[in-house]
């Protein structure tokens, strides 16, 4: 409940417009995101599509995780797509924090922050030995509050390199990578501070992950989501519950001669709205530089993979339809060990389900096979009479905004 609340509280103070029709594309308060609810659309020649059910709206903490993590996953198709050409065998992670100041002045002046993004950016470029209009692949995670009080802002940089660069002569990518296993950090950053023209920072981090090891692959998969998240959930978590006034409890760290002290804040429900609406309105996208800008034709050509699109006039029907996953134990080749796999299964007809392949962006549901039940015989019936009163009552043009 402490959710929908806080959801109550945003829409009031961003002026949301909501509706009382559930599946509504722009329904701000019902977006249903977080519980795996779908529409299963068919198509006159048979094939089936799963569009999920969301709002959209970049206030929305579900949607704005959402969103992150599919530019996450278009960026590891990148690192394989590498990977896989035997351009480079490393991803190196770098984190820059500045001091509070620093920190607090750039999350409002965003002049300040784009200096400070460009500084780094030029820095990194240097330790790798190259000038500084070179092409070399970076993407900069900008993040406006931390972990640990996101009442606090706190403006400081990601950085993910792809060591190569494109030569456009040969029409081919350079690996570019340093062979020694750590960066001179001292002269990182003296770097940093030279090109952000600032006097003092704190001390980078940095971080390499080698691409022949499957569990430093994984280990990178949950650092680009976790560098290019929205803090929506962040944002939830911290909310430990609501006092008998209302106002939420939320924990923080503070940090007191050089110790770091747990601590808990009395909020009111609106001004933890209104913070979460700065914070949205603060953040600034995640960026690409060298040959990983997206407007260049060698992103689009080589990079980029096409999604598949269907018409509004080639539906059928439609139906809201639940997510049901399945676990099963599958023998994994590249790990040589029996794991739990999960497949995400979507029900046509009883006893028949849709799996989801998650390759493209549609979640296009190309193979129908038969599955163990995953549900009782009474709550199959029950939704079989469901979903085809659901047929019955749905007018064409319902059917039609939904999936618009």
């Amino acid at each position: 409940h402490y959710i929908a609340n806080l959801s109550r509280a945003v829409a009031d103070e961003a002026n949301i417009k909501n509706t009382v029709f559930s599946l509504k594309k722009t329904n701000f308060l019902r977006c249903t995101s977080h519980k795996k609810k779908a529409l299963l659309v068919k198509l006159y020649n048979g094939e089936h599509y799963v569009k999920l059910l969301r709002c959209g709206n970049k206030y929305c903490f579900f949607c704005r995780d959402r969103k992150r993590r599919a530019k996450a996953g278009d960026l590891i198709d990148i690192i394989y797509y590498f990977k896989e050409k035997n351009v480079i065998n490393r991803v190196w992670s770098f984190i820059v924090t500045f001091p509070d100041a620093i920190a607090k002045e750039a999350v409002y002046n965003n002049k300040l922050a784009n200096e400070l993004i460009t500084g780094c950016v030029k820095a990194i470029k240097k330790i790798f030995g190259l000038k500084t209009r070179s092409n070399l692949g970076i993407v900069c995670f900008p993040h406006v509050i931390g972990d640990s009080n996101i009442f606090k802002d706190r403006f400081h940089l990601h950085f993910l390199v792809l060591p190569c660069i494109y030569d456009k002569k040969a029409d081919s990518f350079i690996n570019i990578d340093i062979k020694e296993k750590k960066l001179d950090l001292n002269k990182l950053k003296s770097l940093i501070m030279k090109y952000c023209n600032i006097e003092n920072i704190i001390n980078p981090e940095t971080e390499y992950f080698d691409l022949t090891d499957y569990r430093k692959i994984n280990q990178l998969r949950h650092r680009v989501v976790y560098d290019s998240r929205g803090f929506g959930e962040t944002f939830l978590k911290s909310i430990l519950r609501y006092n008998e006034s209302g106002d939420a409890i939320i924990k923080a760290k503070t940090v007191k001669d050089s110790e770091k002290i747990e601590s808990v804040i009395y909020v009111p429900l609106q001004t933890l709205a209104k913070r979460w609406i700065q914070v949205v309105n603060n953040s600034i996208e995640m960026r690409h530089f060298g040959f990983l800008y997206r407007h260049k034709k060698i992103f689009a050509n080589k990079i980029v993979k096409q999604t598949e699109k269907y018409n509004l006039w080639d539906i059928e029907e439609t139906m809201e339809v639940n997510i049901v996953r399945r676990f099963e134990r599958v023998f994994d080749k590249e790990k040589k060990k029996v794991v739990w796999r999960i497949d995400e299964l979507v029900e046509v007809i009883p006893g028949r389900y849709l799996r989801l392949n998650k390759d493209i962006k549609e979640l296009k549901a190309r193979d129908m096979e038969d599955a163990r039940l995953l549900k009782t015989e009474e709550e199959l019936e029950e939704d079989t009479i469901r979903q085809k009163t659901w047929l019955e009552s749905c007018t064409q043009v319902q059917k039609v905004g939904l999936v618009n």
